[in-house]
């Protein structure tokens, strides 16, 4: 039988919680060949795509 590790701290946890949702918010999860893979997400500005938005200011 493998070995059970410590539990963590409400420090270490809370650390862990945090460095998982700053990497949410970083990277996305996409299909390429068959795989999924991790890559980063496209920039955004108010939510919306960057050229997007240039375009509805160009409009105005």
């Amino acid at each position: 039988m493998a070995k059970k590790g410590k539990k963590l701290t409400s420090a270490q946890k809370k650390a862990k919680k945090e460095a998982k949702a700053e990497r949410q918010k970083k990277y996305m999860w996409v299909f390429m060949n068959g795989k999924e893979v991790r890559v980063e997400r496209p920039q955004t500005i108010d939510g919306m795509n960057v050229e997007d938005f240039i375009l509805q200011k160009k409009h105005m």
